[in-house]
Parts: structure tokens; C-alpha cells; sequence
């Protein structure tokens, strides 16, 4: 596999997220998901690629928890959009270069980075909103934070 064509943020959300989902089969507090320091738009970008992968590599499973993490997404994309320096058409190509939208689905549906799509399903999605609602909450603009 090349790395190199899967964005460099689906291997570091790899990292941070499929430790943190795993972990949440335990009773650590849902501000596990996602460290302290790290930006709503890290978030996003992992959001993106976990809500791609999981269209184009689980298209028949979690239906239902796939469509509850797009509707995640919206607040996401809300908080973004509200501030001035984004607009949608902006957002969007984001989200498409985050997702990994140009990659077919042999390249994006393979290797490690692919976790990150079922570490979203996997999880509550209730847990999930309410994690990226605390990030939200930490900000008042949209920043990476120490995503890298």
C-alpha cells in the first residue's frame, strides 16, 4: 500500500481514535475519545475519513449508525461555517480531501487506515457526538490543535 495516497491525518486519527473507541468498551469518561489539545478541524478531518470509508467500505452495515455520524458531522460543519474565514465551498473541498473521496474504494477499503471507519461505527454514536460536542465547546474557532 502507498501511504503516501491516504491523507496523513486518517494514520494519525488511526492513533488517536481506534486506541480511544477500543478503550471505550471500559468506563472511561467520553472525553476519551479525543485529547484535550486536539482541534476541531483534526476532528473533522477524522470524522470525514471515518464517515467516507464507512460509505464506500461497510455500504451494507450500521446503516443507522452511519447515518447518525453524518448527522454528527453537521455540527461539526456548523461550527466551521460560523466562522468567518470558512464558507461552504471551502468546507467542501476540505472534507473531500480530508475523506479520502479520491481514492477508489480497493485503496481506501485496505491497511490500517481503514480502522478509522469502523472505530465510528463501532462506537456509540451518542458517544461520538457527545466527544466532538466537547471539542466544539473548547473552541471558539476552527483549528487544527495538536492534531499533528
Amino acid at each position: 500500500m502507498n501511504a503516501y495516497k491516504i491523507p496523513l491525518i486518517a494514520l494519525i486519527g488511526t492513533v488517536l481514535l481506534v486506541s480511544n473507541v477500543g478503550a471505550q468498551e471500559t468506563d472511561k469518561p467520553l472525553e476519551n475519545y479525543f485529547a484535550k489539545d486536539v482541534g476541531p478541524l483534526c476532528v473533522a478531518a477524522l470524522l470525514s475519513y471515518g464517515v467516507e470509508t464507512g460509505k464506500k467500505c461497510y455500504p451494507d452495515r450500521d446503516m443507522d449508525k452511519q447515518k447518525e455520524l453524518e448527522e454528527t458531522q453537521l455540527l461539526l460543519d456548523q461550527f466551521i461555517l460560523n466562522d468567518p474565514n470558512w464558507n461552504e465551498a471551502r468546507l467542501v473541498s476540505f472534507k473531500r480531501r480530508q475523506g479520502g473521496t479520491k481514492l477508489d474504494k480497493e485503496e481506501l477499503c485496505k491497511g490500517d487506515a481503514l480502522h478509522i471507519g469502523s472505530g465510528f461505527t463501532n462506537a456509540d454514536p451518542n458517544d461520538v457526538k457527545a466527544s466532538i460536542q466537547d471539542v466544539i465547546d473548547r473552541y471558539d474557532k476552527p483549528i487544527w490543535g495538536t492534531c499533528l
